[in-house]
Formats: C-alpha cells, sequence, structure tokens
C-alpha cells in the first residue's frame, strides 16, 4: 500500500505533499475463476508473473474496499503456494448472491 504525493506548484517553492490518494499494488496477474458462487467451498487461483511469484500470507473478499475495516468480510479457509502464486480456498456460503467483492491479500515478501 503507498500514498500518492503531489507537487502542487511544481517547481515552486511549496514541497511536495500527501495528496490523500491510497495505491495499492499487486503482483497478481490472473485470477481464476474470475468469480465465486455461493453454493458451499471453492477454490481460488492467484496467478502471478513468473518474474515475480507472489505468495499470498492472507486474504479476504470485502465488499466495500481493502482499506476499510469491515465485519462484512470472508477471510480465506486455507491458503498453499501454487506455482507461480496461491491456491485460496473460501467458504463461500456466506456471502451475498449477486454483491460485487473485492480480493484483499497481504502477500509475503
Amino acid at each position: 500500500r503507498y500514498q500518492m504525493c503531489v507537487d502542487m506548484d511544481g517547481s515552486g517553492i511549496l514541497p511536495t505533499g500527501p495528496s490523500g490518494v491510497v495505491v495499492y499494488v499487486s503482483g497478481v496477474s490472473r485470477i481464476f475463476p474470475s468469480y465465486v458462487t455461493d453454493d458451499g467451498e471453492q477454490q481460488v487461483v492467484l496467478e502471478c508473473g513468473e518474474e515475480m511469484p507472489c505468495r499470498a500470507s492472507r486474504a479476504r473478499l470485502v465488499r466495500d474496499s481493502c482499506s476499510s475495516n469491515t465485519s462484512d468480510a470472508t477471510e480465506w479457509r486455507s491458503i498453499s503456494a501454487g506455482v507461480n502464486g496461491s491456491i485460496l480456498n473460501v467458504l463461500t456460503d456466506a456471502l451475498v448472491a449477486g454483491a460485487h467483492y473485492v480480493l484483499c491479500t497481504e502477500m509475503e515478501a
């Protein structure tokens, strides 16, 4: 997670300062499948580039945004290492059908 800074007057006398915008960077290049169903447990595979393999240490689905501390989140039941990414298992029966969820991850260094 990075905070974007802005130089409001270019080469003027004002210093660079925080914009209030937070940027999330992920090495994930593909998620398969791109949806989950609400009928039990489902496996989701996160793939990353070969140059930058990634391993999720924590993941959750939220209906809001990754920066919010909402109680409306589903933690992954298990996370295991894949070839170029992570394999996630989640219980999906508590998810709301038709709702949009955001995948939030914490990656190992």
